[in-house]
């Protein structure tokens, strides 16, 4: 069947417009998008059109565009001079990115203009809900043809819409027809007609996580009519390279190592979700991971690693690897963790916590800068890991600024001294509650790790160089564990007497509570002390500089891979 090419003429003449009395309210003008432009408390809206039908036109010619929620209608430039666009192969084509407040969409006018032939409007098929913070949202629709052969007039027939990715992938699919899209990183989507019941826009963000192949997150997580088939290749050069050295092989039977000859898989899938690199590996179709998805046994990891000298094998390594070893053993069995063992009595381990203080420019106060943990993150023989709660900012982009809630000293100057609303001084001076505090000194060797608690505004540890703390801690005094159990993605730091760190982090999708943690911990450490960190999108860790869980489903929508954070936990050799 021949492929249909869209030439698509766009119309800028203004004078005939439809008068604003013809909307609900007078259309506000939208500024244009541009690339690197920072987005501050507005969103990009993106709007693409495909016709609906495999004949060929030669061109349409589309005037004014208004959009409308129940509340305002807006008007965003139409883009101009557009190439032809393939109504086969799961694109459209772009006719308008703009900048919009947060809002609501529930409806599009393509405006009927002189020479035009491409008028109408249609409601969205569910309301395209952007709210402030979130990088933004597009609307896709389908255009049929109106009139006799002779006029070839089209109208909108149906629209759709999804939230955007700035570091997504976006598929226009048509049931009409099918789809094969190339999603980079050597991974591709083939998608049958009748997949799903309608026109629907899926957004695909691929990461190189550190595993072999990608981590492939398709959105939104919806149920298929027909099985779609993702056909991947091992990363070429990819950042596992640069995990090697520190990743703990468990068993002969590591994927790792028993399937370095497979050139290319093709997996089928039922269901859009999160796949990940041991869902490529494995010789069985499965179902991908969400966050929904029921752990069939918390304890999965702690019998995991008691049995056939699992830990052993952690502790050789990282005796073996400059005191570093990273365990992938529990990513993919509850509580979906991904774990960092630390020999401290490899005698070269350094700790550092890192802040950078700024002027908000928004209120002229002195505060910590917010950056991604890629950015906080050093490379070579380390690890980093998000610090504890902040006030302030969302962490949704760059310029933005908070205080650390707790006590935080970084190289022996206090950045956190416990008060409500955090930093050194302001807000009623009252005390943000009772905290486990983590004492460290900028070198294993200068002195072991302590641990105490307070909930005094100012409490300073005697001799302290470094301190965090946290309100709720997983495993206090050798035994005891915590009682929470509230489920999210968390990140923990604890210690133990016999010389061994661990840090924890949950998967991209994973979630997991304090007390679900605790058996784990202890059984790593032998004992000792840990402390719950912030959680959420702000979980994250990097290994040898490679960022492991990077964010996927709603919280990428709105924070990207990595949340912007004002402090970290750096620890390396």
């Amino acid at each position: 069947m021949k492929k249909p090419m869209l030439l698509i003429i766009l119309s800028v003449i203004s004078s005939i417009q439809l008068h604003a009395e013809n909307f609900r309210f007078n259309p506000i003008p939208l500024s244009d998008f541009q690339t690197s432009q920072q987005l501050g408390g507005n969103s990009r809206l993106k709007i693409s059109v495909s016709l609906d039908e495999a004949a060929e036109v030669k061109e349409l010619k589309i005037g004014g565009i208004v959009i409308c929620s129940a509340t305002a209608c807006y008007r965003p430039n139409t883009i101009s001079k557009q190439d032809s666009a393939n109504a086969l192969n799961g694109t459209a084509k772009l006719i308008a990115d703009a900048v919009i407040p947060a809002t609501e969409i529930t409806s599009i006018y393509l405006e009927e203009l002189k020479g035009a032939n491409v008028s109408g409007s249609v409601a969205l098929a569910s309301p395209l809900k952007i709210e402030s913070g979130y990088y933004g949202g597009e609307i896709f629709v389908t255009l049929n043809q109106s009139g006799e052969n002779q006029s070839r007039n089209y109208a909108p027939s149906y629209a759709t819409s999804n939230l955007l990715r700035e570091s997504g992938i976006s598929i226009y699919y048509n049931p009409k027809f099918p789809a094969k899209v190339n999603l980079g990183l050597g991974v591709t989507i083939s998608m049958p007609e009748r997949a799903l019941e309608s026109p629907t826009i899926l957004n695909a963000q691929l990461t190189d996580n550190g595993e072999r192949f990608p981590l492939v997150d398709i959105y939104p997580y919806l149920r298929l009519s027909k099985p779609v088939v993702i056909t991947a290749k091992p990363i070429e050069n990819g950042k596992s390279m640069a995990l090697a050295k520190v990743r703990v092989r468990t068993s002969d039977a590591n994927p790792m190592l028993t399937t370095s000859l497979i050139s290319e898989v093709n997996k089928s899938v039922s269901t859009f979700g999160v796949l990940n690199n041991s869902f490529f590996e494995s010789s069985v179709t499965a179902k991908p991971q969400v966050v929904a998805a029921t752990a069939t046994s918390n304890t999965a990891c702690y019998d995991l690693l008691n049995q056939n000298g699992a830990t052993t094998a952690i502790r050789n390594t990282a005796q073996s690897h400059n005191g570093i070893a990273y365990y992938t053993g529990c990513t993919d069995i509850p509580p979906y963790i991904h774990i960092v063992y630390i020999d401290l009595i490899y005698g070269q381990t350094k700790f550092l916590l890192p802040y950078n203080w700024v002027t908000d420019p928004s209120n002229g106060l002195v505060r910590q800068q917010m950056r991604p943990i890629t950015e906080w993150a050093p490379q070579d023989w380390s690890v980093a890991i998000n610090g504890f709660t902040w006030a302030g900012a969302d962490g949704t982009g760059p310029g933005q600024t908070g205080l650390t809630l707790g006590y935080l000293r970084s190289a022996g100057k206090d950045v956190g001294v416990n008060r409500q609303g955090g930093g050194l001084y302001g807000g009623t001076g009252a005390s943000d509650g009772n905290k486990l505090i983590m004492s460290l000194n900028s070198n294993y060797s200068e002195g072991p790790i302590n641990y105490t608690e307070s909930a005094t505004v100012g409490y300073s540890y005697p001799g302290a160089v470094n301190v965090i703390s946290s309100s709720t801690s997983v495993l206090k005094n050798d035994s005891l564990c915590s009682g929470d159990t509230t489920r999210s993605r968390w990140s923990v730091i604890g210690s133990g007497y016999r010389g061994g760190m661990v840090l924890i982090s949950s998967t991209s999708d994973g979630q997991t509570s304090a007390s679900e943690l605790c058996s784990v911990v202890r059984l790593l450490l032998g004992g000792g002390n840990a402390l719950r960190l912030d959680g959420g999108p702000s979980a994250a860790m990097t290994v040898d500089g490679v960022h492991v869980n990077p964010l996927t489903g709603l919280y990428s929508f709105k924070y990207g891979t990595a949340r912007y954070i004002p402090q970290v936990i750096q620890i390396g050799i």
